[in-house]
């Protein structure tokens, strides 16, 4: 999986300079997928443009090339909560609603035969109907803009049931059942750290001080 960055073209630059480049290439030819995530999913492309400079001084570099994508940064940076969904595809089999968040300041153009993946249908409260993400003709490159994808336990449990398959393994009988819900473990892990804080600190106090009523 080839995460987010907050300078792209750079970090590409050091991940070729390193030799991660070829690595990644002869891991995809041994039967590994390749994710990429927000800045991951550009660097899988062709070729990354930054005419305004908005996160280096490059104003170009060439992309991994594993998919056809062309991307273009801009200073106006794209923020949202957002629902999606995935579209149709013989790899990964989901009908629930997928949420996640966008944070990027890009666009991505798909230049061949490879098909999106998802379709944003909500960002923050306006709804939509916006392409995201690519997925290759065999299934094993893939990626999306969409941060948090793999909160989404149905589409987790798709994802890593896609990859038993490929190495030749029986579908994962507690894959197909609820299993573990990120969200619900984050949540609790939250309210414990809100515990911890109103036994520890007087939380009153901080309410004055910020200004703020306690309701």
């Amino acid at each position: 999986i080839i995460p987010g960055s907050k300078n792209t073209l750079d970090d590409l630059y050091c991940l070729k300079k390193s030799g991660y480049q070829k690595e990644i290439s002869n891991r995809l030819k041994k039967g590994t997928v390749i994710v990429g995530i927000c800045g991951g999913y550009q660097m899988l492309g062709r070729q990354i443009y930054d005419p305004e400079h908005t996160e280096s001084s490059r104003e170009k570099i060439g992309g991994l090339g594993l998919i056809s994508g062309v991307t273009t940064l801009r200073s106006k940076k794209i923020t949202f909560q957002v629902r999606a969904r995935l579209l149709p595809n013989p790899f990964f089999d989901n009908r629930n609603e997928l949420s996640g968040y966008e944070i990027h300041a890009g666009e991505t153009v798909l230049l061949g035969s490879e098909k999106p993946l998802f379709k944003i249908t909500k960002r923050g409260s306006t709804q939509t109907d916006i392409n995201d993400g690519v997925v290759s003709n065999e299934g094993m490159i893939w990626g999306t803009y969409i941060h948090g994808i793999f909160d989404n336990n149905s589409f987790r449990r798709s994802f890593i049931n896609f990859i038993r398959s490929k190495k030749g393994l029986a579908i994962s009988s507690y894959a197909n059942q609820d299993g573990i819900s990120y969200q619900e473990q984050k949540d609790r892990e939250y309210d414990r750290l809100a515990c911890l804080v109103r036994n520890n600190l007087d939380v009153e106090k901080i309410y004055h001080i910020l200004g703020i009523e306690n309701k």
